[in-house]
């Protein structure tokens, strides 16, 4: 689950197991294996191993053998950073460090990244920062209001932004921060490719971003 991960609902988990060299099983996990649902908005891997789970029914760790739920909330998008696990909720984010768990309200989240140092979340509503056990919106000098931040992605200079307004770089600094306009357009996810970024539009129109250009343009089925 990469470009699509955020908008395409998975109705059932496929766990593939390595056997030997050559040959792998998949199965298929589902609510009568011990998942909450059989609805997946989103799966990362810990530094050990273990698989986290944003499903419509809660937030799971799955160890390869069993599920166990951590807590029942509806989690939209999840985001790990070393043992720290960051889920984000309909009603806000939910923290996890081994045995300490915090929560924060806030606008429904959709994305979350980590920019030098600091966790940023994209909200319905604009983008929010991470500090103290609290979220503050991030100001910046543009008039463009971003609802609905869907994909959020860090690079050297900044973070590329994919919304229903379009494709953003939002560049921060100690004082200010200020958003440049890539293109416009109803973005839904981003994420890297080797040198690059491919975002990709509600319609199915893939873009390669670098250094805040469009390099190509990959026109799909659904809107050619």
């Amino acid at each position: 689950m990469y470009v699509f991960k955020k908008y395409i609902v998975i109705f059932f988990l496929f766990f593939v197991m390595k056997i030997d060299a050559q040959n792998y099983s998949v199965k298929n996990l589902t609510i009568q294996d011990g998942l909450p649902s059989n609805i997946v908005y989103d799966i990362q891997q810990d530094k050990i191993g273990y698989l986290w789970i944003a499903t419509e029914k809660g937030l799971v760790k799955f160890d390869g053998d069993d599920f166990t739920l951590i807590n029942s909330l509806k989690t939209t998008t999840l985001f790990i950073d070393g043992s720290t696990i960051y889920a984000g909720l309909e009603n806000g984010l939910f923290i996890k460090n081994k045995s300490n768990e915090y929560f924060i309200k806030s606008e429904k989240i959709l994305s979350i990244v980590k920019h030098k140092n600091k966790i940023y979340t994209g909200t319905i509503e604009g983008i929010y920062s991470l500090e103290n056990k609290e979220l503050y919106p991030l100001l910046n000098n543009s008039t463009v209001n971003l609802p609905s931040v869907n994909g959020m992605i860090s690079t050297e200079k900044g973070i590329i932004i994919t919304s229903t307004k379009g494709l953003y770089k939002l560049h921060i600094s100690l004082n200010k921060s200020y958003l440049n306009k890539i293109e416009k357009g109803v973005f839904t996810s981003i994420d890297k490719s080797y040198n690059s970024y491919i975002a990709t539009e509600s319609n199915g129109k893939i873009i390669e971003v670098k250094n805040d250009s469009i390099l190509k343009t990959i026109e799909t089925i659904s809107n050619a």
